[in-house]
């Protein structure tokens, strides 16, 4: 629901996949996600991806949630 993200595929594990609307570039993405000390991957042109793991938490994805939030 956060304006910059144009559409999420659908989620059957612990990866996330989304499109960005191109406000900015994927990779200007993966670096303001990583100085919030979040690892994301570049998928292409416009698309991330964000995989969980097995210790994963609610305060971890208020963090995530919140860096999002701030872009």
């Amino acid at each position: 629901e956060l304006s910059f993200i144009k559409d999420v595929l659908p989620v059957e594990t612990n990866i996330v996949i989304f499109e960005l609307d191109g406000s900015f570039t994927v990779m200007d993405f993966v670096f303001k996600m990583f100085s919030q000390g979040i690892k994301v991957i570049p998928m292409g042109p416009q698309k991330v991806r964000m995989v969980t793991h097995l210790d994963f938490n609610d305060k971890m994805l208020e963090k995530v949630a919140k860096a999002l939030r701030g872009l």
